[in-house]
């Protein structure tokens, strides 16, 4: 059996060069196949992906049926398929379809409120639902932000930033800037202090391990979590709000942001922010993404 450590990543089995060069020539019909069709063949290529996924259940005391890693599966490639669903559209058909399909809650008054004053504000997300469509829903809805992630290649890294200054040329959308985290060229601590002195929005992820993650308990096991985002957080100007921001997939490229408020001096503010994404994981956990990586638990 092969390592895991030693399989080919599915970002990268997607990713490849001739086919994110294709994006402007599919359809979204066409794009959610191909994903669809490459996704299985990586599955069943190596299915000692499919283990950890099951291995990761099992940790959680979550029986690993074949029915519910059919759908976990699923829900990884649709991770893929929203996040290269902008490539593949028209600025004002990107922008149609987020303003359908994307429903805001009454909390976003809040966040519009707090981004136009320039009092500076934190959405702590998570890999769990649509949250590729967090950041462009609130651009197509006004809202100029900075969001903070990984790209896993460079060509990816260069089309995504074309999207961006491409929507925002359109008129439709607010700009959205990037922080890459492991870029040379990128003080990423630093650049996301800097959106908050001036003021801005900020998207970061919550559950992943850095070296300044802390232990936090989800499902009745402690993982790694917060990123950093605590001592961000507690940094920031005073007047700065912090949003635990879900995009959860309610059908067919239909998907509901949630905004819950958390206290930003709150002295348990990265379990806090936990506890919010274990409230979508109890009644139903096939919508987060990290089932299908390694779990940074802490034992």
């Amino acid at each position: 059996m092969v390592s895991v450590r030693h399989v080919m990543r599915l970002s990268n089995y997607l990713q490849t060069p001739d086919f994110l060069a294709s994006l402007p020539e599919k359809t979204p019909d066409e794009l959610r196949a191909w994903i669809f069709a490459k996704g299985k063949e990586w599955f069943d290529s190596y299915p000692e992906e499919s283990m950890v996924i099951a291995k990761n259940l099992r940790a959680f005391g979550i029986s690993a049926d074949p029915a519910l890693l059919h759908e976990i599966q699923k829900h990884v490639l649709l991770h893929y398929y929203e996040k290269m669903l902008p490539l593949c559209l028209a600025p004002s058909d990107y922008h149609r379809f987020l303003i359908e399909s994307v429903i805001m809650p009454s909390q976003f008054a809040e966040l519009q409120s707090a981004a136009a004053k320039g009092d500076g504000v934190v959405l702590a997300t998570c890999h769990y639902g649509a949250v590729e469509y967090i950041a462009p829903a609130l651009a197509a809805r006004g809202v100029q932000l900075t969001g903070v992630l990984r790209f896993s290649t460079t060509q990816l890294s260069t089309a995504a930033r074309t999207q961006a200054d491409s929507l925002a040329a359109s008129g439709l959308f607010a700009q959205v800037n990037f922080i890459e985290i492991g870029n040379a060229k990128s003080a990423a601590a630093l650049d996301m202090a800097a959106v908050l002195r001036r003021g801005g929005v900020l998207l970061a992820v919550f559950d992943e391990r850095t070296p300044y993650s802390v232990p936090v308990t989800i499902l009745n096991k402690q993982v790694w979590g917060g990123a950093g985002l605590d001592r961000l957080i507690k940094f920031a100007q005073p007047s700065a709000r912090v949003f635990a921001a879900f995009a959860q997939r309610t059908g067919h490229d239909l998907c509901r942001i949630d905004l819950c408020p958390i206290e930003p001096r709150h002295s348990r503010l990265v379990q806090t922010m936990f506890d919010h994404l274990q409230s979508y994981l109890v009644p139903s956990c096939i919508q987060w993404y990290f089932l299908h990586e390694e779990i940074p638990f802490v034992d």
